[in-house]
Protein backbone atom coordinates (compact mmCIF):
# COMPACT_ATOMS: atom_id res chain seq x y z
CA UNK A 1 0.00 0.00 0.00
CA UNK A 2 1.31 3.46 -0.83
CA UNK A 3 2.07 5.78 2.13
CA UNK A 4 -0.76 8.13 2.97
CA UNK A 5 -0.22 11.61 1.56
CA UNK A 6 -2.59 14.36 2.55
CA UNK A 7 -2.94 17.96 1.44
CA UNK A 8 -3.71 20.58 4.02
CA UNK A 9 -4.94 24.09 3.36
CA UNK A 10 -2.46 26.64 4.75
CA UNK A 11 -3.64 29.94 3.38
CA UNK A 12 -4.44 31.53 0.06
CA UNK A 13 -3.06 29.46 -2.81
CA UNK A 14 -0.87 27.45 -0.43
CA UNK A 15 -0.70 23.73 0.22
CA UNK A 16 1.06 21.94 3.09
CA UNK A 17 2.10 18.34 2.41
CA UNK A 18 1.78 15.92 5.28
CA UNK A 19 3.76 12.68 5.26
CA UNK A 20 0.94 10.85 7.00
CA UNK A 21 1.97 7.81 9.00
CA UNK A 22 5.52 7.66 7.67
CA UNK A 23 7.05 9.95 10.30
CA UNK A 24 7.41 7.75 13.34
CA UNK A 25 9.99 6.15 15.56
CA UNK A 26 10.37 3.16 13.25
CA UNK A 27 10.05 4.38 9.67
CA UNK A 28 11.73 7.46 8.28
CA UNK A 29 15.37 8.32 8.71
CA UNK A 30 16.57 11.79 9.70
CA UNK A 31 17.39 12.57 6.07
CA UNK A 32 13.91 11.53 4.98
CA UNK A 33 12.29 13.68 7.67
CA UNK A 34 14.48 16.59 6.58
CA UNK A 35 13.35 16.12 2.99
CA UNK A 36 9.70 16.12 4.06
CA UNK A 37 10.31 19.35 5.98
CA UNK A 38 11.92 20.94 2.93
CA UNK A 39 9.12 19.68 0.69
CA UNK A 40 6.72 21.66 2.89
CA UNK A 41 8.70 24.80 2.09
CA UNK A 42 9.24 24.14 -1.62
CA UNK A 43 5.56 23.31 -2.17
CA UNK A 44 4.40 26.57 -0.58
CA UNK A 45 7.22 29.05 -1.11
CA UNK A 46 6.53 32.30 -2.97
CA UNK A 47 7.65 32.24 -6.58
CA UNK A 48 10.87 34.24 -6.66
CA UNK A 49 13.26 34.84 -9.55
CA UNK A 50 16.84 33.71 -10.10
CA UNK A 51 19.25 34.90 -7.38
CA UNK A 52 16.49 35.75 -4.88
CA UNK A 53 15.15 32.21 -5.17
CA UNK A 54 18.59 30.71 -4.55
CA UNK A 55 19.10 32.86 -1.48
CA UNK A 56 15.65 32.09 -0.08
CA UNK A 57 16.07 28.34 -0.65
CA UNK A 58 19.48 28.33 1.02
CA UNK A 59 18.04 30.11 4.05
CA UNK A 60 15.09 27.72 4.24
CA UNK A 61 17.46 24.76 4.13
CA UNK A 62 19.62 26.31 6.85
CA UNK A 63 16.78 26.92 9.32
CA UNK A 64 15.29 23.49 8.58
CA UNK A 65 18.58 21.71 9.30
CA UNK A 66 19.17 23.77 12.44
CA UNK A 67 15.65 23.08 13.69
CA UNK A 68 15.80 19.32 13.09
CA UNK A 69 19.28 19.05 14.61
CA UNK A 70 18.08 20.83 17.74
CA UNK A 71 14.90 18.75 17.88
CA UNK A 72 16.90 15.52 17.56
CA UNK A 73 19.15 16.60 20.42
CA UNK A 74 16.22 17.48 22.69
CA UNK A 75 13.61 14.86 21.83
CA UNK A 76 14.25 12.46 18.92
CA UNK A 77 10.80 10.89 19.34
CA UNK A 78 9.23 14.26 18.49
CA UNK A 79 10.31 13.92 14.85
CA UNK A 80 7.12 11.94 14.27
CA UNK A 81 5.13 15.05 15.24
CA UNK A 82 6.06 16.61 11.90
CA UNK A 83 3.15 14.58 10.51
CA UNK A 84 0.81 16.94 12.38
CA UNK A 85 -0.85 19.52 10.08
CA UNK A 86 -0.62 22.33 12.62
CA UNK A 87 3.10 21.76 13.19
CA UNK A 88 3.77 21.68 9.45
CA UNK A 89 1.93 24.97 9.08
CA UNK A 90 3.97 26.78 11.73
CA UNK A 91 7.18 25.18 10.44
CA UNK A 92 6.44 26.69 7.05
CA UNK A 93 5.80 30.08 8.68
CA UNK A 94 9.25 29.89 10.31
CA UNK A 95 10.95 28.77 7.08
CA UNK A 96 9.25 31.50 5.07
CA UNK A 97 10.07 34.23 7.58
CA UNK A 98 13.76 33.40 7.75
CA UNK A 99 13.94 32.91 3.98
CA UNK A 100 12.70 36.48 3.60
CA UNK A 101 14.94 38.14 6.18
CA UNK A 102 18.10 36.08 6.67
CA UNK A 103 18.37 37.71 10.09
CA UNK A 104 20.58 35.64 12.40
CA UNK A 105 18.84 36.59 15.62
CA UNK A 106 15.41 35.91 14.13
CA UNK A 107 16.53 32.45 13.01
CA UNK A 108 17.68 31.61 16.54
CA UNK A 109 14.37 32.72 18.06
CA UNK A 110 12.29 30.88 15.47
CA UNK A 111 14.22 27.65 16.02
CA UNK A 112 13.81 27.94 19.80
CA UNK A 113 10.07 28.42 19.41
CA UNK A 114 9.68 25.74 16.76
CA UNK A 115 11.53 23.13 18.83
CA UNK A 116 9.28 23.93 21.77
CA UNK A 117 6.18 23.71 19.60
CA UNK A 118 7.09 20.38 17.99
CA UNK A 119 7.49 18.44 21.23
CA UNK A 120 3.71 17.94 21.58
CA UNK A 121 0.69 17.97 19.25
CA UNK A 122 -2.13 18.75 21.70
CA UNK A 123 -4.27 21.89 21.42
CA UNK A 124 -3.08 23.32 24.72
CA UNK A 125 -2.73 27.00 25.60
CA UNK A 126 1.03 26.54 25.43
CA UNK A 127 0.93 25.32 21.83
CA UNK A 128 -1.60 27.91 20.70
CA UNK A 129 0.58 30.67 22.14
CA UNK A 130 3.71 29.20 20.53
CA UNK A 131 1.88 29.23 17.18
CA UNK A 132 1.06 32.90 17.63
CA UNK A 133 4.61 33.74 18.70
CA UNK A 134 6.09 32.05 15.60
CA UNK A 135 3.76 34.17 13.45
CA UNK A 136 4.39 37.39 15.40
CA UNK A 137 8.12 37.39 16.08
CA UNK A 138 9.15 38.14 12.45
CA UNK A 139 7.05 41.33 12.64
CA UNK A 140 9.43 42.71 15.28
CA UNK A 141 12.91 44.15 14.90
CA UNK A 142 15.73 42.58 16.91
CA UNK A 143 15.69 45.63 19.21
CA UNK A 144 11.97 45.12 19.83
CA UNK A 145 12.41 41.40 20.51
CA UNK A 146 15.18 42.15 22.97
CA UNK A 147 13.01 44.83 24.56
CA UNK A 148 10.41 42.14 25.21
CA UNK A 149 13.13 39.94 26.71
CA UNK A 150 14.21 42.79 28.98
CA UNK A 151 10.64 43.26 30.24
CA UNK A 152 10.46 39.50 30.83
CA UNK A 153 13.66 39.51 32.88
CA UNK A 154 12.73 42.49 35.02
CA UNK A 155 9.01 41.82 35.52
CA UNK A 156 8.63 38.06 35.33
CA UNK A 157 11.82 36.50 36.72
CA UNK A 158 13.65 36.68 40.03
CA UNK A 159 17.33 36.01 40.52
CA UNK A 160 18.38 33.26 42.92
CA UNK A 161 21.58 35.11 43.88
CA UNK A 162 22.36 34.91 47.60
CA UNK A 163 25.23 37.45 47.63
CA UNK A 164 25.78 40.86 46.05
CA UNK A 165 28.70 39.54 43.99
CA UNK A 166 26.54 36.72 42.62
CA UNK A 167 23.75 39.20 41.88
CA UNK A 168 26.11 41.35 39.83
CA UNK A 169 27.85 38.57 37.92
CA UNK A 170 24.59 36.81 37.05
CA UNK A 171 21.54 39.05 37.01
CA UNK A 172 23.15 42.40 36.12
CA UNK A 173 25.35 40.83 33.45
CA UNK A 174 22.33 38.95 32.04
CA UNK A 175 20.44 42.22 31.74
CA UNK A 176 23.40 43.73 29.90
CA UNK A 177 23.57 40.72 27.57
CA UNK A 178 19.90 41.19 26.68
CA UNK A 179 19.51 44.93 26.55
CA UNK A 180 22.73 46.94 26.45
CA UNK A 181 22.52 47.78 22.76
CA UNK A 182 18.80 47.87 22.00
CA UNK A 183 18.19 51.62 22.42
CA UNK A 184 14.42 51.26 22.78
CA UNK A 185 12.32 54.19 21.61
CA UNK A 186 8.73 55.11 22.42
CA UNK A 187 7.53 53.77 19.09
CA UNK A 188 9.12 50.39 19.81
CA UNK A 189 6.76 49.93 22.76
CA UNK A 190 3.83 51.00 20.58
CA UNK A 191 4.76 48.49 17.89
CA UNK A 192 5.17 45.69 20.46
CA UNK A 193 1.59 46.46 21.54
CA UNK A 194 0.40 46.50 17.92
CA UNK A 195 1.90 43.06 17.24
CA UNK A 196 0.17 41.71 20.34
CA UNK A 197 3.23 40.91 22.44
CA UNK A 198 2.70 43.59 25.09
CA UNK A 199 0.23 45.98 26.62
CA UNK A 200 0.30 49.06 28.80
CA UNK A 201 0.45 48.35 32.53
CA UNK A 202 -0.92 50.46 35.37
CA UNK A 203 2.19 49.71 37.42
CA UNK A 204 5.53 51.25 36.52
CA UNK A 205 8.90 50.52 38.13
CA UNK A 206 12.01 52.65 37.91
CA UNK A 207 14.97 50.62 36.73
CA UNK A 208 16.52 50.66 40.20
CA UNK A 209 13.27 49.49 41.80
CA UNK A 210 12.97 46.72 39.22
CA UNK A 211 16.50 45.58 40.06
CA UNK A 212 15.56 45.43 43.75
CA UNK A 213 12.50 43.23 43.29
CA UNK A 214 13.10 39.86 44.90
CA UNK A 215 16.60 40.81 46.10
CA UNK A 216 15.79 43.44 48.72
CA UNK A 217 17.81 41.61 51.37
CA UNK A 218 21.02 42.06 49.39
CA UNK A 219 20.73 45.83 49.52
CA UNK A 220 20.28 46.75 53.17
CA UNK A 221 22.48 48.16 55.91
CA UNK A 222 20.42 46.29 58.45
CA UNK A 223 19.18 47.24 61.89
CA UNK A 224 20.32 47.00 65.50
CA UNK A 225 19.27 44.07 67.66
CA UNK A 226 17.20 46.48 69.76
CA UNK A 227 14.93 47.18 66.77
CA UNK A 228 13.56 43.63 66.83
CA UNK A 229 10.25 43.47 68.77
CA UNK A 230 10.66 41.75 72.11
CA UNK A 231 8.15 38.94 71.51
CA UNK A 232 9.90 38.02 68.23
CA UNK A 233 13.30 38.23 69.87
CA UNK A 234 12.14 35.82 72.56
CA UNK A 235 10.67 33.31 70.08
CA UNK A 236 12.50 30.03 69.38
CA UNK A 237 12.76 31.08 65.72
CA UNK A 238 15.08 34.05 66.26
CA UNK A 239 18.12 32.47 64.62
CA UNK A 240 16.06 31.22 61.66
CA UNK A 241 14.48 34.62 61.03
CA UNK A 242 17.56 36.84 61.23
CA UNK A 243 21.14 36.87 59.98
CA UNK A 244 24.14 39.18 60.46
CA UNK A 245 24.17 42.06 57.98
CA UNK A 246 27.25 41.85 55.71
CA UNK A 247 27.20 45.60 55.04
CA UNK A 248 27.32 46.77 58.66
CA UNK A 249 29.11 44.91 61.42
CA UNK A 250 27.01 44.28 64.52
CA UNK A 251 23.74 44.81 62.67
CA UNK A 252 21.16 42.27 61.54
CA UNK A 253 18.79 41.72 58.66
CA UNK A 254 16.05 39.28 57.79
CA UNK A 255 17.20 35.93 56.49
CA UNK A 256 16.47 35.39 52.80
CA UNK A 257 17.36 37.46 49.76
CA UNK A 258 14.01 39.17 49.26
CA UNK A 259 10.54 39.99 50.57
CA UNK A 260 9.07 36.88 48.94
CA UNK A 261 11.59 34.75 50.84
CA UNK A 262 10.42 36.30 54.12
CA UNK A 263 6.81 35.41 53.35
CA UNK A 264 7.73 31.82 52.58
CA UNK A 265 9.91 31.65 55.68
CA UNK A 266 7.22 32.68 58.18
CA UNK A 267 4.81 30.20 56.62
CA UNK A 268 7.37 27.40 56.86
CA UNK A 269 8.12 28.26 60.50
CA UNK A 270 4.42 28.49 61.36
CA UNK A 271 4.55 32.10 62.55
CA UNK A 272 2.47 34.03 59.97
CA UNK A 273 1.47 36.45 62.73
CA UNK A 274 5.03 37.84 62.58
CA UNK A 275 4.80 38.80 58.92
CA UNK A 276 3.59 42.42 59.16
CA UNK A 277 6.15 43.32 61.81
CA UNK A 278 8.95 41.61 59.92
CA UNK A 279 8.06 43.37 56.69
CA UNK A 280 8.14 46.73 58.46
CA UNK A 281 11.48 45.78 59.99
CA UNK A 282 12.87 44.85 56.57
CA UNK A 283 12.50 48.46 55.47
CA UNK A 284 15.03 49.57 58.12
CA UNK A 285 18.34 50.27 56.45
CA UNK A 286 17.14 49.33 52.97
CA UNK A 287 19.05 51.09 50.22
CA UNK A 288 17.16 53.28 47.77
CA UNK A 289 17.05 52.47 44.08
CA UNK A 290 19.63 55.10 43.12
CA UNK A 291 22.15 53.48 45.49
CA UNK A 292 21.47 50.07 43.98
CA UNK A 293 21.95 51.54 40.53
CA UNK A 294 25.31 53.05 41.51
CA UNK A 295 26.57 49.66 42.62
CA UNK A 296 25.34 48.04 39.41
CA UNK A 297 27.07 50.70 37.28
CA UNK A 298 30.29 50.25 39.25
CA UNK A 299 30.19 46.54 38.41
CA UNK A 300 29.18 46.91 34.74
CA UNK A 301 28.93 50.44 33.28
CA UNK A 302 26.91 49.15 30.31
CA UNK A 303 23.92 48.71 32.62
CA UNK A 304 23.32 52.46 32.16
CA UNK A 305 22.36 51.80 28.54
CA UNK A 306 19.87 49.17 29.72
CA UNK A 307 18.39 51.62 32.23
CA UNK A 308 17.98 54.23 29.48
CA UNK A 309 16.02 51.79 27.31
CA UNK A 310 13.90 50.80 30.31
CA UNK A 311 12.54 54.36 30.49
CA UNK A 312 10.56 53.61 27.31
CA UNK A 313 9.50 50.15 28.51
CA UNK A 314 8.70 50.57 32.20
CA UNK A 315 4.96 50.93 31.50
CA UNK A 316 4.87 47.77 29.38
CA UNK A 317 3.77 44.34 30.51
CA UNK A 318 3.64 41.21 28.36
CA UNK A 319 0.84 39.21 26.81
CA UNK A 320 1.12 35.44 26.54
CA UNK A 321 2.84 35.92 23.18
CA UNK A 322 5.35 38.29 24.76
CA UNK A 323 5.99 35.83 27.60
CA UNK A 324 6.88 33.14 25.04
CA UNK A 325 9.32 35.44 23.23
CA UNK A 326 10.89 36.70 26.45
CA UNK A 327 11.20 33.19 27.84
CA UNK A 328 12.99 32.08 24.67
CA UNK A 329 15.67 34.75 25.07
CA UNK A 330 15.97 34.11 28.79
CA UNK A 331 16.71 30.41 28.25
CA UNK A 332 19.14 31.05 25.40
CA UNK A 333 21.11 33.79 27.14
CA UNK A 334 21.18 32.45 30.70
CA UNK A 335 21.07 28.71 30.10
CA UNK A 336 17.98 28.49 32.33
CA UNK A 337 15.99 25.26 32.13
CA UNK A 338 12.68 26.30 33.68
CA UNK A 339 9.88 25.46 31.28
CA UNK A 340 7.43 27.90 29.70
CA UNK A 341 4.41 26.26 31.35
CA UNK A 342 5.35 27.92 34.66
CA UNK A 343 4.44 31.32 33.17
CA UNK A 344 1.23 30.17 31.52
CA UNK A 345 -0.46 28.66 34.59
Amino acid sequence: MKPLRQELTAGDDATVYQAGGNINNYGMTYDQVRQVALDVYYANAPQLREFAKEVANARAEYITTDFLTRLMAKDPAALKNLADPDIQSVMFEAQKSYARSGEEDLEAVLVDLLVGRTTTVDRSLRNLVLNEAIASVPKLTEAQRRSIALVFLLRFTRTTASTVDEFMTTYVDELVAVGADIQSLRHDALHIEYVGAGSRSLGEYSFGDALLLGSEGLFTRGFALEAIPAHIKESPHLEALFAPCPRQEGYYQLAGAGDDDVKRMVEALGVPEFLDELMRLSKHGRMVSSEVMREAVAHNPRIESVAKSWEQLKGLTLTTVGLVIGHSYWKRITGATEELDNWLM
